[in-house]
């Protein structure tokens, strides 16, 4: 919990940051690095904080502000706006605030009514936050569900390419042998003074090595393809 949050919980929500990097986390897994999708330029991080607002007003579901807070921060540590600067300002270079502040209300003569109608508001918003609780805690686990499943299909495409490199490099060590076969073969004709008896063994053995689709050659992976067939 942050220090603001535990000074001043009603001016500032640590909830609001957990649920932001929750999502955060599940993005990395779901759309890439934010450093690739942003900082490269592939997704805009303004206009997609515009979508998310759009459907929150269309919708009242707070999540797309949690997904749009994330834009804004990506938008923030990779800007897309050239010139994209950060200086702090003073009240006369604010951008202003829709609305009238607290502190204007105090002077005027229609705070009161002002008060009970946020106090109505904040009614509303408790029974807000307990469906929100539990949806979030499905969420949490939907997500933990995703990483365990993307896990699991990286280490079996890790394991089918470790296979596919023994079946290449078996089938290699099986041709050369073919070649030596037959080289072998030709130079012991040659020092038998012609004498192709060895050839008649040698030389279907060493084409066979060569251009056979099965593995011949005994070895690990030969093994592993009985245990496979039986």
């Amino acid at each position: 919990m942050s220090d603001i949050g535990k000074k001043q919980p009603k001016e500032y929500s640590d909830r609001f940051d957990e649920l932001r990097q929750n999502r955060v986390a599940l993005s990395y897994y779901k759309y890439g690095t934010a450093a690739d999708n942003f900082g490269m330029g592939l997704v805009n991080a303004l206009d997609s904080h515009n979508l998310c607002i759009k459907k929150y007003l269309a919708t009242g579901n707070t999540e797309y502000l949690c997904d749009a807070a994330n834009y804004l921060m990506f938008e923030f540590m990779y800007p897309q706006k050239e010139g994209a600067y950060f200086r702090a300002t003073d009240s006369e270079e604010s951008a202003g605030v829709a609305g009238t502040p607290v502190a204007e209300l105090n002077r005027d003569k229609h705070f009161d009514s002002v008060t009970k109608m946020q106090d109505w508001r904040k009614l509303m918003n408790c029974a807000t936050d307990i469906s929100q609780y539990h949806y979030d805690v499905g969420f949490q686990d939907g997500c933990m569900a995703y990483k365990e499943e993307y896990t699991e299909r990286a280490k079996q495409k890790r394991e089918q390419r470790i296979k596919e490199r023994e079946k290449a490099l078996y089938f290699l060590k099986q041709k050369s042998l073919g070649v030596f076969v037959l080289i072998f073969t030709a130079i012991s004709i040659w020092l038998l003074d012609g004498d192709t008896t060895i050839g008649a063994v040698m030389i279907p053995l060493g084409i066979a090595l060569i251009f056979s689709k099965n593995p011949i050659m005994y070895g690990k992976y030969y093994w592993e393809m009985e245990d496979e067939s039986t």
